[in-house]
This record gives structure tokens, sequence and C-alpha cells, in this order.
């Protein structure tokens, strides 16, 4: 479990021989190539990349290492685009990332809410959400740019909305079904989202809605695409996921790719299949892919990412216990350092050769943290096996490793033919929901729920999610020590940390926002929402936006009868006095 890293230094010597791959040479020399009628215009519509997925070093030479001038350098497209996006400077204080921010951190930078005035939060307005999915109508963590909330819901549909009034100022719908988390975010000019079951991703002008560019990435019916993109560099960071599609769950030959594309033009740059050609066995195995955004280094421009479980799992009749995968399984369930420009500089295994869907999904988090004396540089990674695990950034060393919630049986390498056992986190368990971090502390939240498990197959029927835990727990990002660990009888699936001065917010499948006391986890408010909650929350200035979409299941907390949820999108302000939907009877 260790990481199997090289230096900066070896890392730069190994590589230098092959030319650095940046976004400007791609362009550059696709620049060349149009002109000169080489590239098909085609490129620019729908692309089918899952069958063709070149390394990075594979791309085409730049005209300039092909000893070629572009005939309009000056019109190149990188020219005019800077590293961090100008919506990202300029909104960077509100919430323009699924994360926050690139570190990932989940902290407002302008936030006035906190404990003294948290119990003002009231109703500013109520966005009913119309679509529906496997995993409720709305996952996705809104993001704020000045006046502007910006939200996708698991039809693909994109609303842009007054930020003080709710009112929406343009609509989009795409009526394709799209698992979670799902997201879009805004860059040079560019609102980027996908699309689940089509395997899109598609750019459209984020102050009118029209179209910019479409392509697709995929024509497997186990593929899809639900993360929400990640912008940087002039370039959009997606992913294929097997068990991202409704027609089809971890069928074989699904293999996750991560796609980097012209923002642009939607131009592949480039792709990483994070499977190693599924281990042998295209006809049986799947798996990888991010479902979260990379976090980004904004210093050295790397990218951290989690990537997800290898499949089948367990295994099938014929291959028990994943043996049509025999090893460790890289790079599913890694944690991954990777340079745009070059490659992947590192990677930490998380937990080798997993049996039990236990990915490690979650968007890495970037700290910088005082270790024995001197500032070091971390990257902490979270996931459904249930630990949080602290890494050296430059290394991938590991500094430490915590288990969070509740653990049974999930060690096991394999299960003996014949038995079944109980494992703890289960299929839907362990850390379904983002990480978050302020000030030398990581706050990690697991969801404890237990699933029967064969050497081929999980037992689906025993599965009570409405009997389900969840663990909220502050971890001392420099020790690894446990600060506090707050129980509660719901689970909590989805709904990250999202923090505001002292306090953070979260909620559960009971449908109750709930802030925490950063400092000892004591309850400070909650609010019943019309809705389970299952995605993350978005927090900019005097206001808190809160995407409830999903079932409710009563909790120990609950006042009175829930009914039928009603999804909406709920802006919560300070001194509000509205009202939202009720759950219907």
């Amino acid at each position: 479990m260790s990481a199997e890293e090289i230096s900066m230094t070896e890392y730069e010597d190994q590589n230098s021989s092959a030319g650095e791959l940046t976004r400007r040479k791609i362009l550059a020399s696709m620049s060349t190539a149009l002109t000169a009628g080489i590239l098909s215009p085609y490129m620019f519509k729908s692309v089918y990349a899952q069958d063709a997925t070149p390394t990075v070093g594979d791309a085409t030479p730049s005209a300039e290492e092909a000893g070629q001038e572009s005939e309009n350098p000056e019109t190149t497209p990188e020219a005019s685009l800077p590293t961090i996006p100008p919506e990202m400077e300029e909104f960077a204080n509100d919430w323009p990332t699924a994360q926050g921010n690139y570190a990932a951190t989940r902290v407002s930078g302008s936030a006035t809410i906190d404990t003294s005035n948290v119990n003002e939060l009231g109703v500013a307005w109520s966005l009913p959400i119309d679509a529906t999915g496997g995993f409720g109508g709305i996952t996705s963590n809104p993001i704020v740019l000045g006046d502007t909330v910006f939200i996708i819901d698991n039809l693909g549909n994109v609303q842009s909305l007054n930020k003080e009034t709710g009112a929406v100022n343009w609509r989009v719908d795409h009526n394709v079904p799209t698992l979670g988390p799902n997201g879009v975010m805004v860059g040079y000019g560019h609102l980027i989202g996908v699309l689940g079951d089509t395997t899109e991703v598609f750019s459209l002008n984020p102050d009118t809605g029209e179209e910019n560019w479409r392509v697709q990435l995929g024509n497997h019916n186990a593929l899809g695409i639900t993360i929400a993109p990640l912008i940087y560099d002039g370039f959009v960071i997606v992913s294929t996921e097997p068990g991202g599609n409704t027609k089809g769950n971890y069928e074989g030959g699904a293999s996750g790719v991560i796609f980097a594309l012209d923002v642009q033009t939607g131009i592949t740059l480039w792709t990483w299949d994070t499977t190693e050609d599924l281990w042998g066995n295209l006809e049986v195995n799947s798996g990888g892919g991010i479902w979260y955004p990379p976090s980004v280094d904004t210093e050295t421009g790397l990218l951290y990412m989690g990537i997800g479980n290898p499949g089948p799992f367990p295994g099938t009749e014929e291959f028990p216990n994943g043996s049509s995968r025999p090893g460790p399984n890289n790079y599913a369930n890694n944690l991954v350092a990777f340079d745009p420009s070059r490659g992947l500089v590192w990677n930490l295994n998380v937990k080798p050769h997993d049996i039990y869907d236990h990915d490690n999904q979650q968007t890495p988090v970037l700290g910088d943290v005082e270790v024995n004396g001197s500032m070091t540089k971390l990257v902490f990674s979270a996931g459904k096996h249930g630990f949080v695990v602290a890494a050296g950034r430059d290394t991938g060393i590991e500094y430490w490793r915590v288990p969070v919630g509740q653990h049974q049986n999930d060690l096991l390498d394999e299960i003996p033919e014949g038995e079944t056992v109980t494992v703890l986190p289960g299929i839907f368990g362990g850390v379904e929901s983002p990480l978050a971090y302020k000030d030398g502390v990581v706050y990690a939240i697991a969801w404890n729920v237990p699933s029967e498990v064969t050497p081929s197959g999980f037992d689906y029927a025993g599965m009570d999610l409405g009997k389900a835990t969840s663990n909220i727990v502050a971890i001392d990002a420099a020790t690894g020590q446990v600060m506090w660990d707050v129980f509660l009888e719901t689970g909590i699936a989805g709904a990250a940390p999202t923090i505001a001065n002292d306090i953070f917010f979260t909620g559960g499948l009971d449908g109750i926002v709930r802030a925490y006391n950063l400092t000892d986890g004591s309850l400070a408010w909650s609010w019943q929402a019309p809705a389970g909650l299952n995605a993350p929350y978005a927090i900019a200035g005097d206001m808190l936006f809160v995407p409830a979409g999903t079932f409710l299941l009563p909790s120990p907390d609950t006042e009175g009868e829930l009914g039928q949820p009603t999804a909406a999108l709920i802006a919560l302000k300070l001194g509000a006095t509205g009202e939202a939907a009720t759950p219907t009877a």
C-alpha cells in the first residue's frame, strides 16, 4: 500500500525526451493542421473516443516540434486564455466549482453565516425540480458566480437563476437520464456540463444558454459520464465511468477513461485509461474512471484524482472473488497525481484488488499542514472503503490512514466458497460525501450500510437504507488523530460538509439540514427540507443553497409525517422569512 513514487527531478528527467505535451502545443498543431486541411472539421462534432484511448505521449507533435510555423500564431486559441479562468479569479469567494475551489476544501470565502446568526436563516426562495432519476431529481452541487446560480438536474437539464430572487434567467433541457454526482462549471466564457447515458459533454453560453459545442465520448451501454467537469488551463477534465449509465452496470469491457477536452472546441486533447486495459480480460472486467472532479495544485499544475473501483465485484460464478482480474488492479481505487503535460507522477493504491465496490472516488483535498514543526504539502483522499488517507503531494508517501464509520469484514481478501458474510461498509456505504478541510482539520462523513456478500454477488434484498446511520468525524490533518466523532441515526449520502466560518452544513436522507460547530461537533441549528438530501450545498455571502431531491426516510429527529418528497433547490438567507414547499401527504 505504499506509493509507487519517483522524485520530481527523476520524473522530469524520465519524461524530458518525450517533450512537453501542453495545451498550447497541441492546439498550435491542430490550428496548423486545420488550415492545411489535414484534420476534418467533423472533429468538432460528435466524437467517439471510448474505443481508441491513446496515452498521453501519443498526441500529435506541435507545429514547432515538427519544424513548421503556425500560419496564424497570433490567433491560436491559447493566446487569449490564462491558466486560471477569469471567472475563477472574479468569483473566487463565491462558489465557482463543485468543491468550492481548486483545492477542494469546501470553504466559502465570502460567508457571513456563523454560529452567532445561523438561527436567522430563513427561506429566500425555492425552485421546484421536475426531474427524476435513479438517485433522485438532483444530486449536483449548485455553483454561484456573482448574481447568478447555475444548477443541473438528473436529466441533464440546466438552469441559470437570479441569486437573490430565484427567477429563471434561462433553461436548457436535455432530458437525458444522468446519475450523480453530476454538476457544471463555468470558465473562459463556457458553461460545461455532461449527459450521463449518452456520454456527452456540452458547452453553453452562460449568459444565454445557447449551445457552443457538444461531443460524445463513448458508446458502451455500461458507460456514462456523471462527473462535475473541471476547467483549468484551457482544458476540461471529464471521465467515463462504468456504472454511470442507467442502461448498464459494470459490464465487461467498460473501462473508465479520463478525457481532457479543449474548452473552446470540445476537441479531445488527451485521454488516460485508468484500468491498464482491464487487467487482461476485456470480456469480463470493468472499472475505474473518476466520479468527482480532480483538485488542482495551481502552483505546480498537478491534478489529484480519486479513481473508482474495479469490476466485477465481488466476482462472477466463473470468476469468484475478482479472480478474472488478479493483482492489485491499478489504477482502480487509487489516489493519483497527474501532470497534464506528461502523465502519471505517482499513485497510491488505497485498496488493492477490491471486491466490495469500495471506490476511492472522492475529490482529493489539498492542504498545507505543519507536521513535526515544518510546513508540509498534503493531499487527503477518501471513498466508499471508509478510510481517510493523507499523502505527501510531491511524493505520494502515505502519512496516515484513519477508518471512519463502522467496519466489519471489509479487509477480507476473499469470501469462502458457499458462505455469505456481512460487510461494512457495504455497497452503499463508506465515505459517500466529499471531504472538507479548514485550519488543519479534515472533515469526513461515513455512511453505515451493511451488505451481505457471497464470492460472486451481493444480496440486495436485505439492505435497508431506512436503518442506515452515519458518523461525522473531525481529523487532525497533521497526525490523523480523531478530534471528535458525532453519531447520527440517518444516512448521509452526498451532502458533503460545507463550511462557513465556524460551522459546517450537511444533511441526511431524513431531509434535515444540519449545522455543526467546527470546534466540537455540537449541533448549532437544523431545518426540515421538503425532500431527502444527497447533494452538496453551496454558500455565498449570507445565503446557503440546498439541493433537496431524493426520497425521504424518517429518523428519530423527524417531526410528524413526512409524506412524499418535493424536489427543489432552496435558497436560505439570513433574515429571510419565506416558505419552501413541504412534502405532500
